[in-house]
C-alpha cells in the first residue's frame, strides 16, 4: 500500500490541512480544484478511509486525518530540507571547498574572498592552505585540494592553468637606504647587496634566481626565511634587502620601508587557478573560483577569463 502513496498526494493533504479549503489549497499548489480533489480522493482510496469531513463551506479532519497529519508533517518537512540541501549543493551554494594559495595571494585575494563568501554563501565551508608554489602544484596533482592559486606551473599533462592576474616582484629596503633614491634598481645592485629570500620552493625565489641566471649572475641569500613577514622584519632591522611580490605589500607592515621596482628583465609573474584536467570543479568550488575572479577584478589585475590547458 505504501508504494501506492505519492508524495504529491501527501503534500496536497497537508496543504489542505493548512489552508482549511480545497479551493485555496489547489491555488497554492497551482492545480485546478477538480484535480486537487481527485488527489485527495486517490489518497483516501489508497488508505481506505476518509481524511476530511466536507461541507459546502469548509473541511474538517477526521480522526484518521488527524492521525495522518501527525505522522507525516515532520517527515515531509525533513524531506523538503533534504531537497533544499541538495538543491543548494547543485547550485553551488553549499559544500566544502579546500584550496591552496601562495602567501601573497592568501594575504589579499584569498582573505577578501573568504570574507565575501562568508556573507554571500554561508552554506559553503572554505579551507585555505597557504603554501609555496611547488607544494601547491603537488597538492593539486595528488587531489589534496580542489584547486590551487599560484604561478603558472610547468607543462603537465594532468594540469590546467587559468591566468587571472599579473604581479611583479619588487625590492623592499629601508627608506633611508642609499638605493631608495632610485626609481628602479639594477640586478647587479641586488647581486652586490645582502639578500633575504624565501625558500627554494617559493615561486618568488625561483623567479629571482631565473632572472639572475639569465644575466649570468648567481647569488645565494644571506638569510633564508619561511615567510614574507619575517623577511620584511629583517629588512627593517637592517639585515639586508628582500625581493617580494608587490601584490601583498599593502597588507604588510611597511613602516620605515619603501619598495622599488627592478629594471628589465623585470621579475613579473602570472598568477591564476591550477586545476586537474580530469577533475571538474564541484559546484561549490566553482562558486569559490567565481568569487576569486571577482576579487581579482576588484584588484584590477584580471588578464584572462579563459582556461589554458597544459
Amino acid at each position: 500500500m505504501v508504494n501506492n502513496i505519492k508524495i504529491r498526494q501527501i503534500k496536497a493533504f497537508l496543504c489542505a490541512c493548512e489552508a482549511g479549503s480545497f479551493v485555496l489549497a489547489a491555488q497554492r499548489m497551482h492545480v485546478t480544484p477538480p484535480a486537487f480533489s481527485q488527489m485527495i480522493r486517490d489518497l483516501e482510496s489508497t488508505l481506505g478511509t476518509p481524511l476530511f469531513e466536507r461541507t459546502t463551506r469548509h473541511i474538517t479532519l477526521t480522526a484518521a486525518g488527524r492521525l495522518l497529519q501527525s505522522r507525516v508533517e515532520r517527515p515531509v518537512e525533513e524531506l523538503n530540507d533534504v531537497y533544499t540541501y541538495f538543491k543548494d549543493i547543485s547550485a553551488g551554494e553549499r559544500g566544502t571547498v579546500t584550496f591552496s594559495a601562495l602567501p601573497s595571494v592568501a594575504f589579499v585575494i584569498g582573505a577578501n574572498t573568504m570574507g565575501a563568501m562568508r556573507t554571500r554563501f554561508p552554506g559553503i565551508k572554505i579551507r585555505q592552505i597557504e603554501d609555496q608554489q611547488d607544494n601547491i602544484v603537488q597538492r593539486v596533482l595528488e587531489r589534496e585540494v580542489d584547486f590551487g592559486f599560484g604561478m603558472s606551473p610547468p607543462a603537465h599533462a594532468d594540469l590546467s592553468f587559468e591566468p587571472m592576474l599579473k604581479d611583479e616582484l619588487v625590492v623592499v629596503l629601508p627608506q633611508h637606504h642609499p638605493y631608495a633614491a632610485q626609481r628602479r634598481l639594477r640586478w647587479q645592485q641586488l647581486v652586490d647587496s645582502p639578500l633575504i629570500l624565501l625558500p627554494p620552493s617559493s615561486g618568488a625565489r625561483q623567479l629571482v634566481e631565473a632572472r639572475l641566471t639569465l644575466l649570468n649572475q648567481t647569488r645565494e641569500p644571506i638569510h633564508e626565511v619561511i615567510n614574507m613577514v619575517t623577511a620584511i622584519s629583517m629588512v627593517r632591522a637592517g639585515f639586508g634587502l628582500t625581493v617580494q611580490p608587490r601584490l601583498a605589500l599593502h597588507s604588510l607592515k611597511m613602516q620605515g620601508l619603501v619598495f622599488r621596482r627592478i629594471a628589465k628583465p623585470a621579475p613579473e609573474r602570472t598568477l591564476g587557478l591550477i586545476t586537474r584536467l580530469d577533475r571538474p570543479l564541484s559546484p561549490a568550488a566553482e562558486t569559490v573560483a567565481a568569487e576569486l575572479r571577482e576579487e581579482v577584478a576588484r584588484q584590477g589585475g584580471r588578464i584572462s577569463s579563459h582556461t589554458h590547458s597544459r
